[in-house]
């Protein structure tokens, strides 16, 4: 039943109808039939006391054939107890299942109908009236308990589809927050990416250049003092030629920050593998050496290409190769996924090829080499070549 004490108030409102009448049955009938059911409402207060769950099996089966036989000779002396035993139906779906909920249900709807025909007196009358109530109260309880199923079922389906709502939504916030953290660092990457070029190309160069005009004063057109002079001035220019590195070195992509480029790139490829279910290799050929002036250049061209892969390539595999000629740092990413028409790119919209257009306006801002190939089926290639 819904609400627990329900079938308590069910067999207290069965005997009231019966007592309420004035002479409506023998007075030592309703005494009786009182006295028979104590044992039922002390069942029902026992299992609202200890609750369902530390009931045994067997104990609720020896119950209910207890409470059955009881419930039986309390209807033969009063009827309206067939009021009481319509919860039996409800019993049947909360206790038992198999063979025993069949049972149960059966005789819960002999007992009603046996108190819907009159008690005994009417089973001695006309005891065909009780096979037919029986058989109509089967039906009605059926189709009631079929309903409450359908219901139920209804309710946990409805159930299961919040839950798989909530747990999309919250996957969905987690992806909203990783896109904004992602489109945060991305932004700081490329700001600090774009100091560290506006530096490279401006102040370092300008210094580089006045050193150069510096060097090629010649001695001979010196006296003693302006020669300090020079010097102390080209001094200072190396000075500050060798901040204004520092300081494109430290505005490097944090990955290079605490660690060397092949690292980093195998960092990069790891995470990258984690997120997009990919495989993924890294070879190195050769000794990278110290940190180079443009390892950065060459980290953001992995990570455009990875990016590229992810959204284009399909299900494939990725190699990345590192490798240090004189004076050079060399890298090539490599895909064997689908591929695309080279010739049909080139001549596609800006819009459509900005992540190469990007990748090579990059690494020729740095005086760098770089170049794409690919075949619809056979992959792709990155490579880039800049100077250390």
């Amino acid at each position: 039943m819904p609400w627990p004490p329900a079938p308590i108030g069910l067999l207290l409102l069965s005997h009231a109808v019966a007592w309420l009448p004035p002479g409506l049955l023998p007075h030592e009938w309703l005494l009786w039939s009182a006295l028979l059911t104590l044992p039922l409402i002390m069942m029902r207060l026992a299992l609202l006391r200890y609750g369902e769950s530390s009931v045994s099996g067997l104990v609720l089966k020896t119950g209910i054939v207890f409470h059955t036989v009881l419930l039986l000779l309390a209807t033969a002396l009063n009827p309206y107890l067939a009021i009481y035993a319509f919860v039996g139906y409800f019993d049947a779906r909360r206790w038992f299942d198999g063979g025993w909920t069949v049972a149960v249900v059966v005789a819960t709807s002999v007992l009603s109908a046996f108190g819907q025909a009159g008690g005994l007196a009417g089973l001695w009358s006309g005891p065909w009236v009780v096979l037919v109530l029986t058989l109509v109260n089967l039906v009605i309880s059926q189709t009631i308990l079929r309903l409450e199923q359908a219901r139920e079922t209804e309710v946990g389906r409805r159930e299961r589809v919040a839950e798989e709502l909530a747990a999309a939504h919250r996957g969905n916030l987690r992806l909203h927050r990783q896109l904004l953290d992602q489109a945060r660092e991305t932004g700081v990457s490329l700001e600090r990416a774009r100091l560290s070029r506006e530096i490279h190309d401006t102040v370092a160069q300008g210094l580089v250049a006045v050193i150069r005009q510096l060097q090629a004063i010649p001695d001979t057109e010196l006296g003693g003092v302006a020669r300090q002079r020079l010097e102390l001035a080209e001094a200072s220019a190396h000075t500050c030629l060798d901040e204004a590195r520092r300081a494109v070195v430290a505005l490097a992509p944090r990955q290079l920050q605490s660690q060397g480029l092949s690292d980093a790139v195998r960092e990069e490829l790891e995470l990258w593998s984690k997120r997009t279910g990919l495989k993924s290799e890294l070879v190195v050929d050769g000794s990278p050496g110290p940190a180079a002036e443009h390892d950065h250049v060459v980290l953001r061209v992995v990570q455009e290409s990875l990016s590229n892969v992810a959204r284009h390539a399909g299900d494939c595999q990725v190699t990345v190769s590192l490798s240090w000629p004189p004076e050079m740092v060399m890298v090539d990413v490599y895909d064997d996924g689908v591929g695309f028409d080279h010739d049909r790119l080139v001549k596609a919209p800006d819009s459509q090829r900005h992540g190469l257009a990007g990748m090579a306006a990059r690494v020729a801002e740095v005086a760098g080499q770089w170049s794409v190939e690919s075949r619809l089926g056979e992959g792709c290639t990155v490579s880039a070549v800049v100077p250390r």
